[in-house]
């Protein structure tokens, strides 16, 4: 992240320790980011 910036949407499957994880993430930094939670999008 340091290199490239922050994401404006991640594509998660519907694990609820990664949802935490970016939530967090969010809170940590202020900056939003779209979480898009789909069994078939990582594919």
């Amino acid at each position: 992240m340091r290199q490239h910036g922050f994401p404006d949407t991640i594509t998660i499957d519907k694990s609820g320790a990664n949802t935490a994880a970016i939530e967090a993430l969010e809170e940590e930094t202020g900056h939003p980011i779209e979480i898009r939670q789909n069994q078939y999008l990582n594919h």
